[in-house]
């Protein structure tokens, strides 16, 4: 019932509105096709083939140093979980601060077992009211702690507390985490709480002895 004037100023934007919309799938989609953190990889239906061919630099920002870490490393270990790990165990893998569009949860992305922490900000999205934000950065700063302390008590501490079965250590770990407390895996391997699962140079999945685990806490409390 409009007249011809309305009808135009009615029409004309939603048609361009409509155009402009319609633009996005047809330049959108070359954009994030050419978008590739390994641009020579020919064309494939494997996401992890990259991975095979690339170094990535983690930085520590805290201590303005980082380095490059081999992919290649991350994707024989995940593709050891993907083929070996039965059932659902929870996995603890390193993280780096901040931990948003960083390296951060590739094993648990890639494998779909849970991990202690998930992507920390759609956690926190999703747990808005007070103190459940906090819990969430609690997670983080405690899988920090683990990599970096030497204190064996704390890290098994830590393990019980989440009920980890197996532990990551590659290249992100390495250079977000201090010497000492890489040197402690070694000695809980030693100490028959871990064991090595799976290694290759540059990388190693450690299992948790959860008998073992157990009987020292239980030796350690009485």
């Amino acid at each position: 019932q409009w007249g011809k004037g309305l009808r135009i100023l009615w029409y004309a934007p939603c048609i361009l509105l409509f155009f402009i919309a319609g633009l996005y799938p047809v330049m959108a989609t070359p954009a994030r096709a050419l978008d590739r953190m390994a641009p020579d990889l020919p064309l494939t239906l494997n996401g992890l083939d990259y991975m095979q061919r690339l170094t990535y630099y983690e930085t520590v920002t805290s201590e303005n140093r980082g380095e490059d870490i081999d992919l290649g490393v991350d994707y024989e270990l995940i593709r050891w979980m993907q083929e070996n790990i039965v059932g659902s165990p929870v996995i603890m893998e390193g993280r780096r601060y901040p931990s948003e569009y960083q390296w951060n949860g590739r094993f648990a992305i890639t494998t779909g077992l849970p991990s202690v922490l998930g992507w920390n900000y759609h956690q926190r999205q999703q747990r808005t009211l007070d103190p459940l934000p906090r819990w969430v950065d609690q997670r983080d700063l405690n899988i920090r702690a683990f990599y970096n302390t030497a204190d064996v008590n704390a890290a098994i501490d830590l393990l019980y507390h989440y009920d980890v079965k197996y532990i990551v250590h590659s290249g992100l770990e390495r250079v977000q985490s201090s010497p000492a407390g890489q040197q402690k895996f070694d000695i809980m391997v030693n100490q028959g709480l871990l064991s090595v699962a799976y290694a290759i140079d540059g990388g190693a999945i450690y299992q948790v002895d959860e008998a073992a685990l157990l009987q020292y806490l239980v030796e350690r409390n009485l």
